[in-house]
């Protein structure tokens, strides 16, 4: 969790934009994983490691308060 955009952490990479679970979400390809990041209120998330964007789609509906159980 952080104030500001930083896609200055991820190099010179194009992020792509998403909807995940209803936010709109940056992502980034990290060697064979993906990082996002999205914003959360006044904050912003980001997550670095997920295996596919149905993933993060997963943790940020679950971050969000929309679970249904636990993330996988």
């Amino acid at each position: 969790e952080h104030d500001d955009e930083n896609p200055e952490w991820f190099g010179k990479q194009q992020a792509t934009m998403a909807n995940c679970s209803g936010r709109r979400c940056q992502l980034f390809d990290v060697n064979d994983r993906i990082a996002a990041s999205w914003k959360s209120g006044t904050r912003h998330i980001t997550v670095i490691g997920a295996q596919d964007e149905n993933e993060v789609a997963e943790l940020v509906a679950w971050l969000e308060g929309d679970q249904q159980g636990n993330p996988s």
